[in-house]
């Protein structure tokens, strides 16, 4: 048998088993953002924001650079968090962060984790990320994957430079808390 037709079976076998496992993958990921979503609902739940109500006002999701969550984060859409609608939105640009009560930063890095930060001093937005060290970086709430389980950090510094009062019921959930 020739070298090139030894190759040609050799991929077509590997493209057939990566064919089979890829879409496993992408419903495990699908599933763990879901999981995640349902997190940033009760984690929002379990939260107090020290900002001024505007009656009938929306409660403001932001999902900034990523694209992890695409619909699963669209469920919030309409739900009613302490008496307000939720409404889930793109942010574009870090200056549209602060306005915001919940913010969902993808996989980012420490720079520009510390970037956001700064802008929410202060501000009532509750920073939740992805990026592995998320809340020891200052984000506010951080995803972390541990024995496949989803569990989450909070740094409870960055809340309360943040005006956002977090239950003691979630942060007993926490896997740590950044004091």
């Amino acid at each position: 048998m020739r070298i090139s037709t030894l190759l040609v079976r050799i991929l077509a076998a590997v493209f057939a088993v990566a064919g089979s496992i890829v879409p496993e993958i992408c419903v495990a990921l699908d599933r763990e953002h879901q999981v995640k979503t349902g997190f940033i609902y009760s984690i929002a739940k379990y939260c107090d924001w020290d900002f001024p109500r505007k009656p009938g006002g929306r409660f403001v999701v932001g999902v900034y650079r990523t694209k992890a969550y695409d619909v699963d984060i669209d469920v919030l859409n309409g739900k009613l968090l302490h008496d307000r609608v939720v409404s889930v939105e793109q942010i574009r640009s870090e200056s549209d962060i602060p306005g915001c009560q919940v913010v969902i930063i993808g996989d980012v890095g420490a720079d520009a984790i510390r970037r956001c930060v700064k802008l929410c001093r202060n501000s009532g937005t509750l920073l939740v990320g992805e990026s592995e060290g998320f809340a020891q970086d200052g984000g506010t709430v951080g995803f972390v994957i541990r024995d496949g389980t989803v569990r989450f950090d909070v740094n409870l510094l960055t809340a309360q430079a943040d005006r956002v009062t977090i239950s003691a019921k979630l942060l007993v959930l926490a896997e740590q808390v950044i004091r």
